[in-house]
């Protein structure tokens, strides 16, 4: 009889331990089994005994496996008197005895030699093999063979045969192979069992059980007792093949804190020593028998689900809320295919599927987690922190276009833009040119630009900025022209000084007081819109009018005498016309100082090809017909001929560019004028006023004295007309559209 004979002081009175071999009155055999059916199995097991009058000692009954035609395992403890560690059976003391099989009668074989395994401990029982070598080969049975590594731990039960005794009161071995099918557990469950009641298992090899060892439990078709010890635990790998996984050692009872028995205790743990594949009892086998013994095993187990592999990506939207398109469709999973998608912020799922468009919410930032689930339900995570800063608004369209012409002065400016964060949007817009800076401020769309602010026929450059509530910006910079709209050109009073006449840039002539109209180009169906001045003629009964290109119109007594275009010259920086005394002749002057002289008009000289700190802007003739002087837009002056010069603002601050000049009645002074409204006296000339430092609804571009030289009418763009001195205001109409001041 084996037991762990006071196993660990711990399991007094919890643990009853009992040993599985037979002999005497303490052998046992499975109780509750069954007698083992299966032909092939019974003929390979015999039953292991000593002879007591060889040994003097108790006889042994154990039980056996034969795994080749003269190799017999079993239990090293059923090979030592009384089952004594350091006390062995000699050869001559055991036998084995085969039932009938093969058409062959029972038999019994003896034992030539017996190897036990190196390391056997009595207690706790490990390394609990030997090998049984026969004198005569059993070659009309077939062995057992070994079940093949890793298959026991794919397996819930296992088989345990063996000829102990068969009834909880019976001490007598059975007659008969019997099997019991028990249930397997790990070393941690069947620690966990014993825990319950406060008794360690200990761990190791050190271990009241060892942990390397096979535990089976009883769950109600039979459980090993006295007798199977050295039986084989058979392992069914399907097809009624069976192959050998362990050797029985002993049976541990436990009582799990009740009320127990000595006898019957209340649960029951079969501990065995793995003999399958990949055990340190196998290689003992083989290396002792010098075969390599056949095996079997269960069919490889399908690979184990692979985990899949979560990854996204994302593309930010337009949209408020931080709209997003996540896109988990490059998860992947090594062994089949990903076919959930859940999407997760702070914990919280927000979304379902690979490919979802949804709203973060506000922030910069965003973290998002995906979690993805394989067709076996297997699972994987990844986060990202998505950088969502604000997006600064794109314009993409703005209005007049680049190089547009406009019909008005007062021209709408507006751009289309979006914000990518769905934000409303603010705009400004400045517009820069001749003379002109002037900015809308903030507004929520468009801006019309406000009237008198800019000329016809220029150019200006626009600047269009975008800003979303944050404050980011964007701008976008262009040009237009204001298309050549009529304005006040030039002004001229007559001889009297009982009227005047004033004529607009399309060759519009209106005439107020003593002054007649005697023809204008609309009159004639002529279209241009390049006039920039008028003269009259001695009699008053005539006019010429001069275009920018220096193109010549004649009307009433004033004679032709010949224009630039008709000379073949091409050029369009014409400033001003001035009649000869006689009205037989008359100067053009161009803004380069260039003078050209018609009819009876003389040449005495210009600034043609000479260097100019401004360009020149007017001419006036003195009075005897010798002599004219020359006006640039700086202020100064340049005398030829009989012209006195009286002095100039060449090289002094000015608020706005000088636009025009005349002369005293003598000749020994002149005025000038600015845009602004500003007049300059020099020589004789006397200062009677001015606009300056007052609001224009649009600037100044001509002047004309009085008669007497005591006074001056001053031409607005927008044809307001202004009287100093003794001239006399006989109406205006300003309604053309310019810039102001």
């Amino acid at each position: 009889m084996r037991k762990y004979l006071g196993a660990r002081c711990l399991l007094a009175g919890v643990v009853a331990v009992y040993g599985l071999v037979a002999g005497g009155s303490q052998a046992s055999a499975i109780i509750g089994g069954r007698a083992a059916p299966e032909a092939a199995v019974k003929a390979a097991v015999p039953r292991v005994e000593s002879d007591p009058l060889l040994a003097n000692h108790y006889p042994t009954t154990c039980t056996g496996a034969l795994i080749a035609p003269e190799w017999v395992l079993t239990a090293q403890h059923c090979t030592n008197k009384n089952e004594i560690q350091g006390d062995p059976y000699a050869p001559q003391g055991m036998h084995v005895k085969f039932s009938a099989a093969g058409g062959r009668a029972a038999f019994t074989d003896e034992v030539q030699a017996i190897i036990r395994m190196d390391g056997y401990q009595w207690s706790p029982g490990v390394q609990d093999v030997a090998l049984l070598r026969l004198k005569t080969r059993v070659d009309h049975i077939q062995p057992l063979p070994i079940l093949a590594g890793g298959s026991l731990d794919r397996m819930s039960t296992v088989r345990r045969y063996g000829y102990g005794r068969t009834a909880g009161t019976s001490d007598k071995p059975s007659s008969t192979l019997n099997v019991s099918v028990e249930g397997l557990h790990t070393w941690a469950s069947y620690k966990s069992v014993l825990s319950r009641c406060g008794v360690d298992a200990g761990s190791g090899a050190d271990a009241w059980v060892p942990s390397t060892g096979l535990f089976t439990f009883d769950i109600g078709q039979g459980r090993s007792a006295q007798g199977d010890s050295g039986g084989p635990v058979l392992a069914d790998v399907g097809g009624g093949t069976l192959g050998i996984a362990g050797v029985t050692s002993a049976t541990i009872g436990i009582d799990p804190c009740g009320a127990k028995t000595d006898t019957e205790p209340a649960e029951y743990f079969g501990i065995s020593n793995r003999v399958d594949g990949g055990s340190r009892a196998l290689a003992f086998i083989q290396q002792t028998t010098g075969l390599n013994l056949p095996t079997v095993g269960l069919p490889p187990a399908p690979p184990q689900n692979r985990a899949p592999l979560a990854s996204f990506t994302w593309t930010r939207l337009a949209g408020a809320g931080n709209r997003v398109t996540l896109d988990g469709s490059a998860s992947s999973d090594p062994d089949g295919q990903v076919t959930g998608w859940q999407w997760f912020k702070g914990g919280t799922q927000i979304a379902a599927g690979a490919r979802p468009t949804l709203s973060l919410g506000a922030g910069t930032t965003q973290s998002v987690t995906l979690v993805v689930t394989d067709n076996q339900g297997a699972t994987a995570s990844t986060a990202r922190t998505l950088s969502l800063p604000n997006r600064s608004p794109v314009i993409t369209a703005v209005a007049p276009q680049q190089g547009s012409v406009t019909g008005s002065n007062t021209p709408t400016l507006s751009a289309t833009a979006h914000d990518d964060d769905g934000e409303a949007l603010q705009f400004s817009y400045r517009v820069t040119g001749p003379s002109v800076d002037v900015s809308s401020g903030w507004v929520a769309g468009s801006w019309t630009v406000p009237a008198h602010r800019l000329d016809p026929g220029t150019g200006y450059q626009w600047t269009v900025t975008a800003k979303d509530p944050v404050g980011a910006t964007t701008s976008r910079t262009t040009s237009f022209t204001v298309a050549m709209l009529p304005t006040a050109a030039d002004i001229v009073q007559t001889s009297t000084g009982g009227g005047y006449w004033q004529v607009d840039t399309y060759g519009a002539v209106t005439a107020r007081g003593d002054a007649q109209v005697f023809g204008s180009l609309p009159g004639l169906g002529i279209k241009v819109n390049n006039i920039i001045g008028l003269a009259r003629t001695p009699t008053n009964h005539g006019y010429w009018l001069v275009g920018r290109d220096g193109g010549v119109f004649a009307f009433g007594d004033a004679g032709f005498y010949g224009s630039l275009p008709g000379l073949n010259i091409r050029v369009g920086n014409i400033v001003g016309m001035a009649p000869s005394r006689t009205g037989q002749g008359y100067w053009l002057a161009g803004s380069d100082g260039g003078v050209f002289a018609f009819g009876d008009a003389g040449f005495y000289g210009s600034m043609g090809g000479k260097p100019l700190n401004a360009p020149v802007s007017a001419i006036v003739a003195t009075p005897v017909n010798a002599g004219y002087l020359l006006a640039a837009r700086d202020g100064g002056v340049f005398a030829f001929g009989d012209a006195g010069f009286y002095g100039s603002m060449g090289g002094k601050p000015l608020n706005a560019p000088v636009v025009d000049i005349d002369s005293t009645p003598d000749g020994h002074g002149y005025w000038m004028t600015a845009e602004d409204g500003g007049v300059f006296a020099f020589g004789n000339a006397g200062f009677y006023g001015s606009m300056a430092g007052k609001p224009l609804n649009g600037h100044v571009t001509s002047m004309s004295a009085t008669p007497t030289g005591s006074g001056y009418l001053l031409s607005a763009c927008d044809g307001g007309i202004f009287a100093f001195g003794d001239a006399v205001f006989r109406g205006s109409s300003p309604t053309y559209q310019c810039r102001g001041t």
